[in-house]
């Protein structure tokens, strides 16, 4: 993921003031787009999951502990989604969806899916 960070930053040519909260919003919805079909696939159980109005509701972030020689100092992200999904005949049909990149890899995982 950083590595998509790194170059859409490096190729973009428009500046800071251009770019909008809600692009950002969207890029970024954009690089969960797996974890949020794998929540839809096992908490609904469709083969194809379809989804919309995908929006962040909330941010946390935490200081990991001091570095170490084993680890780099960083931030440790938890990142609520709310979608809707499309392809369920249901009234409730929305997910929160919580990331967490807690794990040793960095990396963003499923971490709580609740009916919205």
């Amino acid at each position: 993921m950083l590595l998509f960070f790194t170059f859409f930053a490096g190729t973009c040519t428009a500046n800071a003031e251009k770019v909008s909260m809600e692009d950002m919003e969207d890029v970024l919805i954009a690089q969960f787009h797996p974890q949020i079909s794998q929540s839809i696939r096992s908490v609904y159980h469709v083969r194809l999951p379809q989804f919309e109005n995908a929006h962040i509701v909330s941010i946390e972030k935490a200081a990991l502990p001091e570095p170490s020689e084993e680890m780099k100092p960083g931030i440790e992200y938890e990142i609520t989604l709310k979608v809707t999904v499309l392809n369920v005949p249901r009234n409730a049909n929305s997910l929160l969806i919580t990331l967490s990149n807690s794990q040793s890899s960095g990396e963003f995982v499923v971490k709580q899916v609740k009916k919205g």
